[in-house]
């Protein structure tokens, strides 16, 4: 069985109505040609491998994908990789209703950080931006947030702690391992400080394990875990 029939038929195994007839939307999947899957799985690597101004254009081309992005996103949800089921995860949110938050939350840092270069202060203040972000869409921004952090390498400091200190106000576990990543990686002892505090502050069961395989897989690429986050994983007395 071709890999485009494979996943359709998986989709449809899960998905049908009474008499076991399937639903018209999955249905229309089994057309999707083989080609533009490999294609949308191409665009969704793109999208894996990159960050800064790389994986906008990959995440922008990602979602332009309609149908065939729905199929791939969905075959992505159970990667290995945290940061690439966050990434499927999230994509998939934005195609399938929260797309409108998810650019409502963009459109609010540009602005915001646009208004505030005007004046004298320069830069939005972070607290502010995390509280405002807070109150406007609860924990809806948590997952698009903690995903930006990891690829948005470029994004200024502001912008960046504004992030970290939503993802700690809201202490979603979804976000753990994203914020792991991102202080394995940064370069700043200060932003990799601030996330620790966002990490405990989920107060994750899971922590242990998700420490665990952050350490694999610095490991896999020639680095060690920053002995902040081991921290973060050894014993309490």
């Amino acid at each position: 069985m071709s890999r485009a029939l494979a996943i359709a038929a998986l989709l449809i195994s899960r998905s049908c109505g009474p008499g076991g007839q399937a639903a018209p939307h999955l249905t229309a999947s089994l057309s999707v040609p083989r080609e533009s899957l490999t294609m949308m799985d191409a665009r969704f690597e793109s999208a894996v491998a990159s960050t800064g101004q790389a994986y906008l254009e990959a995440d922008r081309r990602l979602r332009e994908g309609g149908e065939q992005a729905v199929l791939t996103l969905r075959e992505n949800l159970a990667r290995p990789d945290p940061v690439a089921r966050l990434l499927a995860r999230t994509t998939l949110d934005w195609l399938e209703g929260s797309g409108p938050d998810y650019q409502a939350v963009l459109d609010y840092l540009e602005y915001i950080g646009k208004l505030m270069a005007t004046t004298p202060v320069g830069t939005p203040p972070p607290l502010g931006v995390a509280g405002h972000l807070s109150d406007t869409f609860g924990a809806r921004a948590v997952d698009l947030l903690a995903l930006r952090l990891v690829k948005c390498t470029d994004w200024p400091n502001w912008k960046v702690v504004s992030a970290i200190f939503y993802l700690k106000e809201q202490a979603r576990t979804s976000a753990t391992e994203a914020l792991l990543r991102f202080a394995a990686e940064t370069g700043r002892d200060d932003w990799r400080d601030f996330a620790v505090e966002a990490i405990e502050a989920t107060r994750d069961p899971n922590l242990a394990t998700k420490i665990a395989f952050e350490r694999q897989y610095q490991a896999s690429r020639g680095k060690q875990l920053p002995p902040a986050l081991e921290a973060l994983g050894a014993p309490r007395p």
